[in-house]
């Protein structure tokens, strides 16, 4: 814990030299996304999956790319089997996932202002625990940065470009589909997007039928989804105690755009964010049934929090109280972070940080089944 908390104060610390000395706000900047790509590197044994992210490594140096495929995300997979022949292991698969991660948040922030705010507000839950946890959905949730930053710009084929690299990554990030029609009210926007969708499901039926290799894949990918949505995502005895926080921690921003969205109408995102906020409570109440799935979904909304907060920071017109809300922001995010570390479920895979380089390697799983490591 104490490396992500010294590396956090630095960042702050980096933040207030950059408003007195804005010649070298591009340098701390930079700097500050080099450490936390750093950390994220070199990280040894820390998030809940840890060992299934390693046994993966193992199985794809002994599997042909197209046996590993069908292990898990196809995407994943490939970088995996691509850094396990490069001897880059984990570290390179991190090093990826951070790279991808910190170009999707700034390609999402480039129009904004106050982007310090935004990476204080991302880094202690989202970056620090879910991200170190949740590799996969990580790269995913990267890419999901950049195609919203496009649905902004109205990019709608990037947008889905996007959408369907973060699904080889993750499978939940389909659920972002539902931003594509944050402008449904206008029925020829509603009908061109409709025509989009059915143009990629025929595409893809034509592709299914006509290349045996895709119609496996596709076979895999919705017997994975299938099983997995009905074992593990919708089963009410799997619980994911930080569904709920989680939930709690995106409804505030919602909350705040919903009550002053005279303020944010002026921005191009609005129906997007209003789309999301509208998403969140419907997330919010289904955590208390199936909260597995919500918790998953709601990762995707912490685009309110870094796009939400800042502005609404900028509405108000004293300094002093400016300084002040912005630094209860901090001190609540920082909180949160140490309350999960030292009380969470899982909590104790981030309490110690360790480096992954100069250590015996386990040659065998040690996680996944016997069977699934031949």
């Amino acid at each position: 814990m104490t490396v992500y908390l010294s590396s956090y104060f630095f960042i702050c610390l980096s933040a207030i030299i950059s408003l007195f000395k804005e010649n070298n706000t591009k340098f701390f900047w930079y700097s500050s996304l080099f450490i936390l790509i750093l950390i994220n590197t070199l990280k040894w044994n820390i998030g809940g999956d840890w060992w299934v992210y390693y046994d993966y490594t193992i199985i794809s140096k002994n599997r042909s790319l197209f046996q590993i495929l069908n292990v898990s995300e196809p995407g994943f997979m490939l970088l995996t089997w691509i850094n396990s022949r490069l001897n880059l292991d984990l570290p390179g698969i991190n090093f990826f996932a951070s790279v991808i991660f910190f170009l999707g948040f700034q390609k999402l922030l480039k129009d904004q202002n106050d982007r310090w705010i935004s990476l204080l507000i991302i880094l202690p839950i989202t970056y620090f625990i879910i991200f170190q946890g949740y590799v996969r959905q990580g790269i995913a949730l990267g890419f999901i940065f950049f195609a919203v930053a496009n649905l902004i710009k109205r990019r709608n084929y990037y947008f889905l470009f996007y959408i369907f690299i973060a699904f080889l990554f993750h499978r939940s990030a389909l659920f972002c589909l539902l931003f594509y029609f944050h402008d449904s009210l206008n029925i020829k926007n509603y009908i061109n997007k409709i025509t989009n969708i059915l143009f990629i499901i025929i595409s893809l039926g034509v592709l299914y039928i006509a290349i045996p290799f895709f119609k496996n894949e596709i076979n895999y990918l919705y017997k994975r989804f299938s099983t997995d949505f009905l074992l593990y995502y919708t089963n009410k005895n799997r619980i994911s105690y930080g569904a709920i926080p989680r939930g709690i921690i995106n409804i505030l921003p919602a909350i705040i755009l919903i009550l002053f969205w005279k303020n944010f109408l002026k921005y191009k995102d609005f129906s997007i964010l209003f789309l999301m906020s509208i998403i969140v409570f419907f997330l919010f109440i289904l955590s208390f049934y199936y909260s597995t799935i919500a918790d998953r979904l709601s990762v995707y909304l912490c685009i309110l929090q870094i796009l939400i907060y800042p502005r609404f920071i900028n509405l108000i017109s004293d300094y002093k109280l400016k300084y002040i809300t912005t630094l209860i922001i901090i001190l609540v995010y920082i909180f949160v972070f140490i309350f999960y570390v030292l009380f969470g479920d899982n909590g104790n895979q981030y309490a110690t940080y360790s480096i992954y380089l100069f250590r015996d390697l386990p040659s065998e799983c040690q996680l996944l089944p016997y069977e699934a490591c031949k």
